[in-house]
């Protein structure tokens, strides 16, 4: 079973730093924790890596982040006996940005783990960690249309629902007070589910 453990838990900065230097900047839509724009750190040093650390627990003040026009985000390990099998986020709210792309919950699983239920299992526990410690009523999680058929498998496995027509997008954004451009109907890119 895969257990979640936030990235301020880390203790072996040196071990988590060269696990996540073992992704790459961006695949499939998914920014390397550290690399993402507005929070780019340079984790190729033990310097930037440590100031990634700071910032991820900094990311409690939901205050200063707003003021910086950055989306607050919890990261989070994923272990497998003993072993760091990847990497996620939650994201604490939604933006236009996060509407459009990347949504609530995002991952990244190292390649040699990958389509062994790890996602599946991290994904429940990231569900279960933003339905206890965020004021959200609905979760999303975007999948760029030429992602592989598993990033689909793991939303459905986990209760979500493709917003065909952007009807629940639209809906939510009204909502939270997401101003959205003229007639925009989401990214063509982009599937977007809703659980």
């Amino acid at each position: 079973m895969v257990i979640i453990r936030s990235v301020c838990s880390t203790t072996d900065h040196e071990l988590t730093r060269q696990f996540l230097l073992s992704f790459p900047v961006r695949e499939n839509g998914f920014y390397r924790p550290g690399s993402e724009p507005g929070r780019e750190f340079d984790i190729t040093t033990k310097t930037g890596f440590s100031e990634f650390i700071m910032d991820a627990v900094a990311q409690k003040d939901k205050g200063r982040e707003r003021a910086m026009n950055v989306a607050p985000q919890t990261y989070f390990w994923f272990i497998e006996k003993g072993e760091f099998v990847g990497v996620g986020k939650v994201r604490h709210y939604l933006d236009f940005r996060w509407l459009n792309r990347g949504g609530h919950i995002a991952y990244a699983v190292a390649p040699k783990f990958r389509n062994k239920g790890i996602a599946t299992d991290a994904t429940r526990q990231m569900i279960e960690y933003a339905r206890n410690h965020l004021e959200q009523d609905k979760l999303l999680i975007t999948i760029r249309k030429d992602n592989p058929e598993e990033c689909r498998k793991v939303a459905l496995a986990n209760g979500f629902i493709l917003d065909e027509d952007w009807s629940v997008s639209r809906e939510i954004a009204e909502k939270k007070g997401i101003i959205l451009p003229e007639g925009y109907n989401g990214d063509d890119e982009i599937d977007y589910y809703w659980l």
